[in-house]
């Protein structure tokens, strides 16, 4: 059964450290590098709240399983310490692979080899899931991920054929995605946002759409845009216990960004609402310039959505999908 951990991750990405000559019988050091490709860990374009807070390595080899599980910390401080790499010390030589969990504490884990080896017993690969009426890490709003202090999960997995001491660089990448909502208030007078409204929102039961907003996924990138079986969508509504309140002066903009699990809905479900003070704007499918409808969000990217609230008490709603690289986004033209 400890083969299941192979399933980790689908998407291995083959690395090189090998010679001609095999050394199979051999030791080997290994310096592990996160891949700047997918995720530094000084990423100048990531939020504070979006960095690496603890990280963890485990090594798995063949039938012998997993021989390697170390937990890092870091803080401000450390934190820059991670470009210059991870050392982990006389390893078997051969074939080897390496799997990074980053921020676990984020979904409520503790991938000790024992809850490793319980959870794959009962499932074909490492999952995050919310529990109705328990724990539910995602979908989250930006304020709440920088007051838990526990980031954002990532993961990476890379198998190698180590013959030699070398760096072994692994791809990471973000388990969620990331939702750049912009109100812009196109009005003449200030406009107090009280509800953002992803999905139907209490309009749900009725139409019997059930939203976008997914309540699992896979910790490490799978096909099949990471929805595991039994995935359950609904609605989201920020503001729904207290309004938000936010205030947007006239020809200004604001911004609500959240995060949440890979999702692949029914196309009509990727719909925006706003209530504000007097008005009730109804959930609208979103829109883009080239006319294509979005249909999935995967893992690692944002969406950035622009909604615009006019004096016509009417408000128009588009969107982008871009890799989630910058810390700013610009407002598109509505004319």
């Amino acid at each position: 059964m400890i083969n299941t951990i192979v399933c980790l991750a689908l998407c291995a990405a083959a690395a090189g450290c090998s010679r001609s000559e095999s050394l199979s019988d051999g030791r080997a050091d290994v310096k592990i590098m996160l891949d700047p490709g997918y995720m530094s860990a000084d990423d100048p374009n990531a939020l504070e709240a979006e960095g690496i807070n603890t990280l963890r390595i485990v090594v798995y080899k063949g039938d012998s399983g997993i021989i390697r599980n170390y937990k890092y910390e870091y803080d401000d401080s450390t934190r820059p310490l991670l470009s210059q790499g991870i050392g982990i010390y006389d390893l078997p030589t051969g074939p080897i692979g390496f799997f990074v969990i980053i921020n676990e504490e984020s979904i409520g884990k503790e991938y000790t080899d024992e809850a490793i080896l319980s959870e794959l017993a009962t499932s074909e690969k490492l999952l995050i899931q919310n529990v109705k009426g328990g724990a539910e890490y995602f979908p989250m709003a930006l304020p709440d991920i920088e007051g838990s202090g526990n980031g954002l999960p990532m993961s990476g997995y890379t198998d190698i054929e180590l013959v030699e001491n070398c760096s072994v660089y692994i791809p990471v990448k973000r388990a969620v995605a990331k939702l750049n909502l912009t109100i812009s208030n196109a009005t003449s007078s200030e406009i107090v946002v009280n509800k953002i409204i992803y999905g139907y929102g209490n309009n749900e039961q009725a139409t019997g759409d059930p939203g976008f907003i997914s309540d699992r996924c896979w910790l490490f990138e799978s096909y099949n845009q990471d929805m595991p079986d039994g995935t359950q969508y609904a609605s989201l509504i920020f503001g729904a216990n207290e309004n938000l309140g936010i205030r947007i002066p006239p020809s200004s903009d604001a911004m609500h960004v959240c995060y949440i699990y890979p999702c692949n809905s029914d196309v009509d479900s990727y719909r925006l609402g706003i209530e504000t003070e007097g008005e009730t704007y109804l959930p609208s499918r979103f829109d883009s310039n080239s006319g294509t409808p979005i249909n999935h969000i995967a893992r690692n990217t944002q969406v950035n959505i622009f909604a615009s609230i006019s004096s016509e008490s009417t408000i128009k709603i588009n969107f982008e999908v871009t890799p989630w690289t910058a810390k700013s986004v610009a407002v598109p033209d509505f004319d």
